[in-house]
């Protein structure tokens, strides 16, 4: 089981590199890990996104993250919460599968994570079990496409 969250960062939507250089110093500094990466995968989302940033790990426990805007190059936004410019998803895989140790270093590693982004983070949205990424296509679409 993964568990899938949305934060809202409220900023600007010109704070980009001031959160992306945040977030990377938090990385580097704190874990020693590369620096996020700067990506254009328009296959996985109905929004129409330039690019968007993210960073996983491998080894367990296992994570993903993505930071993108929250209006899309089309002007629609994901969340009507229109103080939050930028989304951080944060995505905790296979946590049934963890140590208990492991999970306390996951929660500690994304409540850091939250803290070094330099701006006031609020929770958008907590995915069910199973749930689909908002507003990413569906398996059955991408079969169609």
């Amino acid at each position: 089981m993964d568990k899938q969250i949305e934060y809202g960062i409220k900023c600007q939507k010109e704070n980009e590199k001031q959160i992306v250089k945040n977030i990377n110093n938090f990385l580097q500094k704190e874990y020693e890990y590369r620096k996020m990466y700067k990506r254009n995968d328009e296959s996985i989302s109905k929004f129409n996104y330039e690019y968007y940033y993210c960073q996983f790990i491998k080894e367990k426990p296992l994570w993903y993250f993505d930071l993108y805007p929250n209006e899309d190059l089309d002007g629609k936004c994901k969340f009507e919460n229109k103080e939050t410019q930028w989304i951080l998803f944060i995505n905790k895989i296979d946590i049934k599968e963890n140590t208990s140790k492991q999970n306390e270093a996951l929660e500690l590693f994304f409540q850091k994570l939250l803290n070094g982004i330099g701006f006031e983070t609020i929770l958008l949205y907590e995915y069910k079990e199973n749930e689909e990424r908002i507003g990413n296509y569906t398996d059955e679409e991408l079969d169609e496409m």
